[in-house]
């Protein structure tokens, strides 16, 4: 298997981050989110949960405790009900915005998805 380059890795997050940005209904997309911006600033790539849980340690997402639960969820994800495992768009949304900030930071810059509401 061969590696992928940044500027692979880099449009993968791209295209990720507009999906999160459309579809995110479900914690998931926070952890996504969280490794997209991982993956940004390390050019490596990491599991959801270890991204989760650097993003929390980073103070990178600003609805930590939303985060912090996505965490658990992932971990002990029988534990949880369907429905805790939802989440408001605008919590997605605001976390998007803190990857689209790290691809503005490497020059890359993508043009704001705005969800049709």
């Amino acid at each position: 298997m061969i590696y992928p380059t940044y500027a692979q890795m880099r449009d993968d997050v791209i295209r990720h981050v507009r999906a999160a940005r459309e579809h995110g209904v479900v914690v998931g997309w926070l952890l996504d989110i969280a490794r997209g911006i991982y993956t940004l600033r390390t050019g490596k790539i990491i599991s959801k949960t270890a991204a989760g849980e650097w993003a929390l340690i980073e103070g990178l997402c600003p609805d930590a405790d939303v985060l912090r639960k996505t965490v658990e969820i992932r971990k002990q994800p029988l534990c949880y009900a369907k429905e805790e495992k939802n989440v408001d768009n605008a919590v997605i949304q605001r976390f998007a915005d803190v990857l689209e900030v790290e691809l503005n930071n490497t020059g890359t810059g993508i043009i704001r998805y705005e969800c049709k509401q």
